[in-house]
């Protein structure tokens, strides 16, 4: 109702513009033909309505959400034209005094108190629906602390937190960065070279990893300690959070791993079983911050010690002792620390809102488009025909995948799919909601695969512990149970238990994968996403 009387405000102000300017313009005694300062006075009053309802349909061309701001300027620019068109003709005429138009008898005086008063009276009237909208932003950001407060982790005691030594750990390689030559960056690369393999053998790697026995059994220890909080402020929840320590995870998960695999190439076993079990470890600390990059820290993480632990078991078989040393944590879950994620994202977004001036956050966040999108220029018009719809926008899609990743991967695979073949940004409902609500489609599916690498995992080390007491790894993955596992593991991507298989006469347990099919322990091709997530136990 507010805005049907905006909107019929400015056109009646707007037509007793154009009474004022005919007006003015009739005392003017010049030659000339009047039709056509007419036809000008028309055509410039007309302008501002074309540009509003440009604007409107640019929007919602672009991202949705401005219909009915386009259908209420649309209207009401036509009921101005139709209006302003009947005042034109009607001041042209000739008037009761003679041959002059009547317009030169209406009294400019009047006219302009009364526009002014239109003015006046349009202007509260938007003051009042920009009003009402901050009061709503009031709610939302209150709504939105609750949310954050209720998803973020509980503060761990200094004793038990395992930041407090990865802290001290990055804190010991970054004094080594003038010798190490950059340690982080050099980790990456001797991990991942460009071009070729692992180098089991390179020297300058073989010095640098001799040398960080304190800092790996540090990280050890770390990776004992129940908790980890890295002392991170959600209240209020925002975009601009800053989460410095996932970076530093990321180089010390790189550095357990490398050490894995040198240990594992020279023999020692043991060693490099106990450093995959702290990077492992190190992935699951990264899901206790309930930021949406956590998790995708914690997937990447996941699979990099996957890979490690495959690399130790094609170098040698692991003796008991190796085994022993793994501790897997299978009570966390990568699906629940999405879902998490996603209601602090749903925070973030709404705590975006709020704000007075969102262009700024989004030039600082890296977010694309706020070049295209003049929010901070016409923020208070945004936020009563825009803003309204836009987090209605938002939240319908945010809690859609909330709502999808609250249940398990194989029973919402088909509707996290159709989510791929949707546009991104067009029909979002919303201006900012198109540049908010980030590419999640295949987030679950990330998740999902590194669910079943860890219980890959936790698969293996059963039946490397069933060979160590039978002599041979089982056939059947329910010979296992109890003794060695209480359940064979569920595969994520299927709902139904993991498989095993021989494959070039080589043991491999599996899960079908992301593509859902299964291709009887075939690694997964990187380039066609096609095979299992498998691992090879040995012969």
């Amino acid at each position: 109702m507010g805005q049907f009387l905006f909107w019929l405000e400015a056109a009646v102000t707007s037509v007793l513009l154009v009474a004022l300017g005919l007006s003015v313009l009739s005392r003017v005694h010049r030659p000339g033909p009047r039709w056509l300062v007419r036809i000008a006075l028309a055509g410039l009053a007309v302008l501002p309505w074309l540009a509003v309802i440009g604007a409107f349909a640019a929007v919602e061309s672009l991202a949705g959400g401005a219909l009915g701001p386009l259908v209420s300027s649309i209207v009401a620019g036509v009921g101005f034209a139709v209006a302003a068109a009947v005042v034109i003709k009607r001041g042209g005429r000739p008037s009761a005094l003679g041959d002059v138009p009547a317009a030169s008898v209406w009294r400019p005086s009047r006219l302009v108190l009364a526009w002014a008063a239109g003015l006046l009276l349009t202007c509260m009237t938007f003051w009042n629906l920009d009003l009402a909208v901050r009061q709503e932003m009031a709610s939302l950001r209150v709504e939105a602390g609750a949310i954050a407060v209720s998803v973020a982790s509980p503060r761990v005691p200094a004793s038990q937190n395992a930041a407090v030594q990865y802290r001290q750990a990055w804190e010991v390689l970054d004094a080594q960065k003038t010798a190490a030559g950059g340690w982080n960056e050099a980790v990456g690369q001797w991990l991942h070279p460009g071009t070729g393999e692992f180098d089991p053998n390179d020297a300058r790697m073989l010095e640098f990893v001799g040398r960080q026995g304190p800092v790996i059994d540090l990280l050890c220890r770390a990776a004992a300690l129940p908790g980890c909080d890295f002392g991170t402020n959600y209240s209020p929840p925002s975009l601009e959070t800053a989460l410095p320590a996932l970076g530093e995870m990321r180089g010390l998960s790189r550095l357990l791993c490398l050490s894995a695999r040198v240990a594992a190439h020279q023999g020692r076993t043991a060693e490099a079983m106990r450093d995959v079990s702290a990077a492992l470890a190190l992935a699951d600390h990264c899901t206790t911050e309930p930021a949406l990059v956590a998790s995708l820290v914690s997937f990447a993480l996941e699979g990099q010690a996957f890979e490690a632990f495959q690399y130790v078991l094609n170098q040698a078989s692991p003796a008991r002792e190796g085994i022993d040393v793994m501790h897997i944590d299978n009570a966390g879950s990568f699906g629940a620390a999405l879902h998490r994620s996603m209601r602090m994202e749903t925070a973030f977004g709404m705590s975006f809102f709020t704000m007075p001036d969102p262009s700024a956050v989004l030039t600082a966040s890296d977010i694309p488009g706020p070049q295209n999108y003049a929010v901070a220029d016409g923020a208070a018009p945004y936020r009563v025909f825009l803003w309204g719809r836009d987090v209605a926008a938002y939240l319908r899609h945010m809690r859609r995948y909330e709502e999808l990743s609250a249940g398990e991967y194989y029973e919402t695979v088909h509707e996290w799919r159709k989510l791929v073949r949707q546009p991104q940004s067009k029909n979002m409902g919303g201006l900012l909601a198109s540049l908010l609500v980030p590419a999640l489609s295949s987030i679950r599916e990330n998740a999902a695969k590194a669910e079943a690498q860890h219980r890959l995992i936790t698969l293996a080390i059963a039946m490397w512990k069933y060979r160590l007491a039978e002599g041979s790894f089982p056939a059947e993955l329910e010979r296992l149970m109890p003794k060695y596992l209480l359940t064979v593991p569920i595969d994520p991507f299927t709902g139904k238990g993991m498989k095993v298989a021989r494959t070039d006469g080589a043991t491999v347990v599996y899960s079908v994968g992301p593509d859902l099919s299964d291709d009887g322990g075939r690694a997964m091709d990187r380039k066609t996403m096609k095979g299992d997530v498998s691992l090879i136990l040995g012969r």
